[in-house]
């Protein structure tokens, strides 16, 4: 999945600002535990790039996690 972030771009989080989607890889990395890939890689600069080559279960998870993280931005 490729879906566009770049609603989130210059949104921030305790000083943490979220300029491009390389930023907001690293703030799901960090904060939320889940790992996605800048679209920058596959010109698609305003996208990330989401896998779903696991269980449900985990992807549930995962999307939990980003969900709750992503509301923290401001």
């Amino acid at each position: 999945m490729f879906p566009n972030i770049s609603g989130f771009f210059g949104k921030q989080y305790e000083g943490e600002r979220i300029e491009n989607a390389d930023d907001l890889c690293m703030f799901l990395l960090h904060k939320a535990n889940v790992s996605v890939v800048s679209g920058a890689a596959f010109e698609q600069p305003q996208c990330i790039r989401i896998s779903y080559a696991t269980s449900l279960d985990r992807i549930t998870e995962g999307m939990k996690r980003m969900t709750e993280w992503l509301a923290k931005l401001q």
